[in-house]
Order: C-alpha cells, then sequence, then structure tokens
C-alpha cells in the first residue's frame, strides 16, 4: 500500500506491505479490490478471504480485523461514512459495519448480490 501526494506529480510519499490473506480451511477466496474508507479518513477497510482488515491511514499499520470467516469481495462506505456494507458472495450475505470500531450493525440477505456499487441515502 503506497500514500500519494496527488498534488505535486503523484510523488509517493510513504509506502506499507502486508502479508498476503490466505482463505481459512474450506473457506472461498474473495475478488481482490475491495476497499472503502471512512468517512473521517482515519482508516482504509480491505476486503480480504477472512473478513476485513482495518488499516490506521496515519501509521499505516493494521488496527483490527472484522467478519473473520467471511470470504469478503465488495465493500462501499455510506454517503455520511458512519457505515461501511461488506458483500460476501460466498454466504450470499450483506453486512452492516462501523468503521470506526467494527462493529456489525446488521446483516442481510443478499444471495443474487455479486458486486455493491453504492449505499443509497435513506
Amino acid at each position: 500500500m503506497s500514500e500519494i501526494d496527488g498534488h505535486d506529480q503523484f510523488t509517493v510519499l510513504r509506502t506499507a506491505s502486508f502479508p498476503p490473506e490466505r482463505p481459512p480451511a474450506g473457506g472461498a477466496p474473495a475478488r481482490p479490490g475491495s476497499v472503502a474508507l471512512s468517512g473521517g479518513g482515519d482508516v482504509l477497510l480491505v476486503g480480504g478471504s477472512d473478513g476485513v482488515v482495518a488499516i490506521s491511514t496515519e501509521s499505516l499499520r493494521v488496527q483490527r480485523r472484522d467478519l473473520a470467516g467471511w470470504a469478503v469481495d465488495g465493500l462501499v462506505a455510506s454517503a455520511d461514512g458512519r457505515r461501511v456494507y461488506a458483500l460476501s458472495s460466498a454466504r450470499g450475505r450483506v453486512a452492516a459495519l462501523d468503521p470506526a470500531t467494527g462493529n456489525l450493525l446488521g446483516e442481510r440477505p443478499a444471495p443474487a448480490a455479486t458486486f455493491l456499487l453504492r449505499a443509497a441515502a435513506a
């Protein structure tokens, strides 16, 4: 992962690396590229084969892991940044998380969903 200064010829400011995610035994692999940024911009959430990894954008360190056991292949933040929705096609479910704490706010069946486009305002 890299932080890039978009105002100065896309200069790389700093980088961090993490060990690759491996699906749990018998778990389904997730599609790559499922990321969302918290409303305050202080937490980057990354979906993977074993849940969601929360990374501090200040320190570029893993803060916690959420939804262990879920193959998360889609993430999208609500317009106000107070919720992040995680899709697991393998489970046929969508979960709502608090991006600041990782608390599960709820989940719903989504058996035909293959990706998340956006979170519409209620």
